[in-house]
């Protein structure tokens, strides 16, 4: 962030994915201060700062979503191979 606490966008802009397998996606965090943002550095044991959690809650969220999403991107390729009635 900023002086004025704003996110400048470097941390987003050092993330990275990695295709591993048709549905398997690495996401690589090479930022140093990646853990402490999350929160899952022991830096953050002994400092007020607790982290932003933002990849925990990325993954609650897309878990918690995971059914809608599918429901909305699986008729076509479902019409494809002939698997639905």
């Amino acid at each position: 962030m900023d002086k004025t606490g704003r996110a400048t966008g470097h941390y987003q802009s050092e993330i990275r994915t990695s295709l591993l397998t048709y549905h398997d996606v690495l996401i690589h965090d090479p930022v140093v201060y990646g853990p402490w943002l999350e929160g899952s550095s022991k830096r953050n044991r002994s400092t007020r700062f607790k982290g932003y959690h933002l990849w925990r809650r990325a993954r609650d969220v897309t878990q918690r979503e995971a059914g809608s999403i599918a429901q909305d991107l699986l008729p076509p390729y479902l019409d494809r191979i002939g698997g639905r009635p």
